[in-house]
């Protein structure tokens, strides 16, 4: 049974980059220091941060305030536009600070760019080079995660192992009680597993499904639907693991030559029970989906596939789908 992936979800929002978190809270610098400093917070442009930047170092350099130049100047950057020269200033950054965190941090802010681009070798080169220093950064294991999903969404299947390594951290990290050193707060970090859990599930599946392994697709597909009951495209996955099943229960009684006996009988309802099933997460599938532009090639695929299926069980004919679509809906 083939299927389509479903809609891309959101792009990954990443924490800002504010001061430095060994000095959270306010530097004590003498007033001249203090003033002197004005003029990299007043800066309209990049370029304007950089010379404010160099100005004030050449001038104090043993001020406390030096500390927080980088992350004022990585501020600045993160207000400019995602392109080549956004590219190139982060370049600047890394000369100007050479070895300093910020620079991989900047690096990995480029992911759309890479994504647009559909450059994923370097988005991989990047977010390996990160996680080589922050190896339990739940948001970047995630994001290989998904981008290994969106690679099969054109055909590339090159990332899938990418997806699974990466896809196997994302998912212990979310799913461990106590949130990781990349979130600042327990607020924080239980927005980011509420808005991405579900998903990180279905990824996973969706690769367990697309390598071949039927039971770990169920697994994480039926956890993705537990977590995000209303996502239409978990029910539709589930329906097309299994059919899996259906089939096997069918051809085991179609291959029956004497269909009259009590073991091609005992098979035959094993079919229909298989069947059955698959109909029950297609309804689900088709009630969620139906009236919902986000989900029309959902919608299209579930809907088709239940009729066929319902037509099986119902002597070819589409009475009753409606209300049990109806039904599925919450409706009587």
């Amino acid at each position: 049974m083939a299927f389509a992936l479903g809609a891309g979800a959101a792009p990954i929002v990443l924490a800002g980059i504010a001061q430095d978190p060994a000095t959270q809270g306010t530097i004590n610098v003498p007033p001249e220091e203090l003033k002197a400093y004005g003029p990299i917070k007043a800066a309209k442009t990049v370029d304007e941060t950089f010379k404010a930047a160099a100005a004030f170092t050449a001038k104090y350099p043993k001020s406390a305030a030096v500390a927080q130049i980088p992350y004022d100047l990585a501020a600045a950057i993160e207000k400019t536009p995602k392109d080549e020269a956004r590219l190139a200033i982060n370049e600047r950054f890394k000369q100007t600070f050479p070895g300093h965190e910020l620079g991989l941090e900047l690096d990995r802010r480029m992911a759309d760019y890479y994504l647009d681009k559909g450059d994923l070798a370097s988005l991989m080169k990047v977010c390996d080079a990160y996680l080589a220093k922050h190896p339990d950064d739940t948001r970047t294991h995630y994001l290989m995660l998904r981008v290994s999903v969106d690679a099969l969404k054109k055909n590339d299947s090159s990332h899938l192992p990418s997806g699974k390594e990466h896809g196997a951290k994302a998912i212990a990290l979310l799913e461990s009680p106590t949130r990781t050193a990349d979130f600042v707060t327990d607020a924080e970090w239980t927005a980011f597993k509420a808005e991405n859990l579900a998903l990180a599930y279905q990824s996973y599946g969706l690769i367990a499904l697309v390598t071949g392994d039927a039971p770990g697709a169920s697994s994480y597909i039926t956890k993705a639907s537990e977590v995000a009951p209303t996502d239409p495209f978990n029910f539709f996955l589930l329906a097309n693991i299994r059919y899996s099943d259906y089939e096997v229960a069918a051809k085991a009684f179609n291959d029956k030559i004497d269909k009259t006996t009590d073991d091609a009988k005992k098979k035959l309802e094993v079919a229909n029970a298989a069947q059955d099933q698959v109909i029950a997460v297609l309804l689900k599938s088709v009630a969620l989906s139906e009236g919902k532009q986000e989900y029309a090639g959902v919608y299209a695929q579930a809907n088709g596939m239940l009729e066929d299926m319902w037509k099986g069980r119902h002597g070819g004919k589409l009475d009753g789908l409606a209300d049990a679509v109806k039904a599925a809906k919450g409706g009587k």
